[in-house]
């Protein structure tokens, strides 16, 4: 279990000393550890509809999980009333960011990334029961090594058992999400499979397949109808 005790004194410091940054992602120092991190707080807007809650039960969630392919959270807690997590800091940025940036990667290196990608997914599906909901290149983060880890479970949820299909509360990325979730209202663990392969295309040559903007019948026609150019003829 992650401790959330208010009176816990090194996390409040953490939480303040991240607060004096004003700009939340930046990494700061935890000198007991001698390690940089990255402190995600709540925005209050968010707080509404038990959002603190949720956040809390993330931190929870995501911390159970311990694969090299996921972003590691080493704490969290409740400092003034806001919730926030700790988790490692992720040097390198998105994929997305990386693709804007500096256009596209190695291919090998690319494959790399995403093999591991999806061997993390599979052991939160395996080990916890755990769907991400929101695969895409934003929420895909380089380490200094260059290494890729999966982070934001803003989204995730614990699988329901059976044939019914996994909801949850909030919206995924449009460019992503998959016709399920569009025609249904959710998913189970198979949408992350989806959007895991609209980010590979992406990641393979700068190009969402699908478009990101639309009306929830539009983004659902181009995923029947889809007119994109095949992976091995892009960049030839």
């Amino acid at each position: 279990n992650i401790p959330f005790d208010e009176t816990d004194e090194a996390l409040r410091e953490l939480f303040f000393r991240f607060l004096r940054l004003q700009q939340q992602g930046e990494p700061i120092e935890q000198p007991e550890l001698a390690r940089r991190v990255a402190v995600k707080i709540l925005n209050e807007e968010s707080e509404e509809n038990d959002g603190g809650r949720r956040f809390l039960e993330e931190a929870k969630l995501v911390a159970k999980i311990n694969h090299p392919g996921v972003i590691p959270i080493y704490n969290c807690g409740v400092a003034e009333g806001r919730p926030f997590l700790v988790m490692r800091y992720m040097e390198n940025g998105s994929v997305e960011e990386l693709l804007r940036r500096d256009g596209l990667a190695d291919v090998s290196m690319t494959a790399g990334w995403m093999a591991n990608i999806a061997e993390g997914l599979e052991f939160a599906l395996r080990q916890q029961s755990v769907v991400h909901h929101d695969i895409k290149p934003g929420n895909i983060l380089l380490t200094s090594e260059w290494e890729a880890k999966l982070g934001d479970f803003d989204l995730a949820d614990v699988r329901e058992t059976g044939d019914a299909l996994t909801l949850c509360d909030g919206w995924a990325s449009p460019g992503y999400v998959s016709p399920e979730r569009l025609l249904y209202g959710g998913e189970d663990y198979r949408g992350d499979i989806f959007s895991l392969g609209v980010t590979i295309y992406e990641a393979m040559t700068k190009l969402v397949p699908f478009g990101v903007k639309g009306t929830p019948e539009d983004l659902l026609d181009r995923r029947s109808n889809p007119h994109y150019p095949a992976l091995c003829k892009v960049n030839k």
